[in-house]
């Protein structure tokens, strides 16, 4: 003899296949959340002080000897976030190849924390290009700069009209020189920065001599003598912008 009335057991079985239904709508909806997180580029991970780690996604393993170095930055600014500081800091793996992670932590409600792992290693090596694109400005325009003020002051101590005629023309192709440098420049720039550099069959010849020109100002101004052999009808596929800066460079070097 049943102690439940039909109807009752009924309605029990109703309820119970509804909390059923529930959960696996639950349970689906937390798959798919833990696969979009999967699938995010940075790393996350989530601690409760009840209950410790609750979520860690693919990208927070960073994998082989560095997962000590990552987790246990992890680890402080957790400890921080957790006390109601958010706090962050830089990882640099040494690799090969080298990567730079920054840890950021965030404190959650009821003393839980959110750290997140983001890989910065391409915006750090922008940073470093664009530092070494304003360090190449600066070094390439000292040559055609220098020689423009030196023109001036020459320039300024003459009353001979040919000779100033003569220098003026100088001081026109000095600051073309500048302008042709700042567009190698900015090319260059454009190469380092991912772009594909334009190699073609140039004459060694023309390359060497527009890079003596570009010097012969500075050297003759400090009693050195630029000499140029005739290397002949060589030809060589390259980049020319890269060799001709390579080569000037060179040249500059040795005058100082």
């Amino acid at each position: 003899m049943s102690l439940i009335p039909g109807r009752t057991l009924e309605a029990l079985r109703y309820e119970l296949a509804q909390a059923e239904r529930a959960r696996d709508a639950a349970l689906a909806e937390v798959s798919r959340l833990m696969t979009a997180l999967d699938v995010a580029p940075v790393g996350l991970v989530i601690e409760s002080s009840q209950r410790g780690m609750v979520l860690r996604n693919r990208a927070a393993s960073v994998g082989g000897h560095s997962e000590l170095i990552v987790q246990d930055s992890v680890d402080r600014m957790m400890a921080l976030a957790r006390v109601g500081q958010a706090a962050e800091e830089r990882v640099t793996l040494a690799g090969p190849p080298v990567r730079v992670l920054m840890v950021r932590a965030f404190p959650l409600p009821e003393e839980g924390a959110l750290a997140t792992i983001d890989d910065v290693t391409e915006r750090y090596r922008l940073d470093s290009v664009r530092t070494d694109f304003v360090s190449n400005i600066s070094h390439e325009l000292k040559t055609p700069v220098g020689a423009l003020a030196l023109l001036a002051e020459t320039m300024a101590d003459c009353d001979d009209r040919a000779t100033v005629q003569r220098l003026a023309e100088r001081m026109i192709d000095e600051a073309q020189r500048a302008a042709r440098t700042i567009d190698d420049l900015l090319e260059l720039s454009q190469i380092e920065l991912g772009g594909r550099g334009e190699y073609v069959q140039s004459p060694v010849d023309s390359i060497l001599k527009e890079a003596v020109v570009r010097h012969r100002l500075t050297a003759e101004s400090v009693g050195v003598d630029l000499e140029l052999d005739d290397p002949g009808p060589l030809m060589v596929v390259c980049d020319r912008l890269q060799v001709l800066s390579a080569v000037s460079n060179l040249i500059d070097n040795a005058v100082k």
